[in-house]
């Protein structure tokens, strides 16, 4: 994995990260198979080796490939969990964000919709419109690190409504709300909206 050289501008630096992941893990639409063995259950090393990522819910990939990358430049980092619904939607989900430290001041990275991902100064916030926080939790980045698994990171972490929180979320449920969206209709249409511009673009709110 590329360790970046340190530069005065963080907001530089997560340019670099977002621009390095987008080259290094492609968004595809992965079989139903990969759905299954890959999705929120890879390391950090394993997304990196594999290439790819689902090209729906990849905030978890990029946030932890993220993570690692920022660490390496020295930065201190949390991986913020965020329990959200969507407003025209019954069931919760997890999200995923970043913040980073640059010694003065604390931003943040969010992976969101298609191919848009957001910073700012500031603790972590979610820019969509149709999302409603339920709650979120904050994890020290060094908790992490490119080899282990996640979900066995969290077991060793002392926060019980954490705790409740993984085991009450139910990891196989969404996956098959992935696989039956997973049709190659919808990522036609995906492709569609990228259109001609299907890298990831840095916004700044």
């Amino acid at each position: 994995m590329h360790k970046f050289p340190l530069s005065k501008s963080l907001e530089f630096n997560l340019q670099r990260i977002v621009n390095y992941v987008d080259g290094h893990i492609k968004r595809v639409k992965w079989s139903d198979k990969e759905i299954n063995d890959f999705f929120a259950n890879r390391t950090v090393s394993e997304m990196f080796e594999n290439g790819t990522t689902c090209y729906m819910n990849n905030c978890f990939d990029f946030s932890l490939t993220s993570l690692e990358m920022l660490k390496s430049c020295g930065y201190d980092t949390n991986l913020i969990i965020e329990r959200v619904k969507q407003k025209y939607k019954n069931h919760e989900e997890m999200h995923f964000g970043l913040e980073a430290f640059d010694g003065d001041y604390l931003h943040f990275l969010d992976y969101s919709l298609m191919n848009n991902v957001y910073t700012g100064f500031g603790k972590h916030m979610n820019p969509r419109s149709d999302l409603v926080s339920l709650e979120r939790y904050s994890i020290e980045g060094d908790k992490f690190d490119k080899d282990s698994n996640f979900f066995e990171i969290i077991e060793n972490e002392n926060n019980s409504d954490l705790d409740k929180f993984v085991e009450n979320y139910n990891i196989n449920i969404h996956k098959q709300r992935l696989i039956d969206s997973n049709t190659d209709k919808n990522y036609e249409k995906y492709l569609s909206r990228l259109g001609n511009h299907s890298e990831l673009v840095l916004k700044y709110v």
